[in-house]
């Protein structure tokens, strides 16, 4: 469906606030953790990416699908940069060395370097992204730019691989985690009362890891838990 700037306001209002997304994506990173034993996790969040100018922690949270797509959100101090990737849609401009055009208007200037690093970018001359958006510090609301038609080919709101943080129904969100894990340990359903202890935010015990995969490594878990910032208790 085509988009106009009233349908991505819309959509922007439907995404849960900085502190709740980080929330979120830490718990789909510690679950994809301990569920995978750290093997090629789609969900990764790095609480120790980086530090602003000014001191403060960055910390990136990441979805891969594995085909190319996927997202980052970067907290950056009191900013946050959503960045979308849908390699297929009309909205990636990659091969022509651009951006779409108004995209990115509006994008505070202390959010740009997270445009082209490296570590979250295919190019480190030209951002690689279908959707953008952005939250200032002290706000909760979701600012985005005006994106325009484009050599005759519509926008469009490449959402999809934010929909299981934007929607946040632990059904899907279990149903997605069995579909990539459920044959660890033998074919053993994940554990739901385990699954839902991590979502609860309880301590991630030695148990708790236990139960969710009985055959995992415990070091590789406390170290990837300790950089989600859920060191192991």
């Amino acid at each position: 469906m085509p988009e106009t700037t009233a349908d991505l306001a819309a959509y922007a209002r439907l995404l849960p606030p900085p502190h709740e997304l980080r929330r979120r994506l830490e718990r789909l990173a510690l679950l994809d953790l301990v569920l995978g034993g750290g093997r090629l996790p789609r969900f990764r969040f790095d609480a120790r990416w980086g530090t602003t100018t000014d001191g403060a922690p960055i910390a990136v949270g990441t979805f891969d699908s594995g085909g190319g797509d996927g997202n980052h959100a970067v907290f950056a101090g009191g900013l946050t940069l959503l960045r979308v990737l849908d390699h297929e849609s009309v909205m990636n401009r990659y091969d022509a060395g651009e951006t779409w055009p108004g995209l990115l208007d509006g994008l505070p200037d202390e959010l740009r370097p997270y445009l082209t690093d490296e570590r979250l970018n295919l190019d480190p001359s030209v951002p690689v992204l279908t959707l953008a958006l952005w939250c200032e510090s002290g706000a909760s609301a979701w600012r985005h730019g005006r994106s325009e038609r484009h050599d005759g080919d519509d926008p469009e709101i490449t959402s999809w691989p934010l929909d299981l943080v934007e929607e946040w129904d632990l059904d899907d969100v279990y149903g997605a985690l069995s579909y990539d894990h459920g044959d660890a340990s033998g074919g053993r359903a994940i554990d739901e009362d385990a699954f839902d202890a991590v979502v609860d935010d309880r301590p991630l015990t030695h148990e708790l890891v236990r139960a969710l995969n009985p055959g995992v490594v415990l070091a590789v878990v406390a170290e990837g838990a300790a950089r989600i910032g859920r060191p192991l208790a």
